[in-house]
């Protein structure tokens, strides 16, 4: 749930922008992989 929370809040993924099962499997992977590469970059030392 929070992770769902969070990318519909901060990134905006209210609504697919694609037509289809597979491209909007897609779009939340890409979503999801945006949001883990936030998270690294936040815990990762300088």
């Amino acid at each position: 749930e929070p992770v769902n929370g969070h990318l519909k809040d901060r990134i905006g993924l209210r609504r697919f922008s694609r037509r289809g099962l597979n491209a909007n499997n897609a779009e939340a992977h890409l979503s999801a992989a945006a949001l883990n590469l936030r998270r690294l970059h936040r815990v990762q030392p300088a």
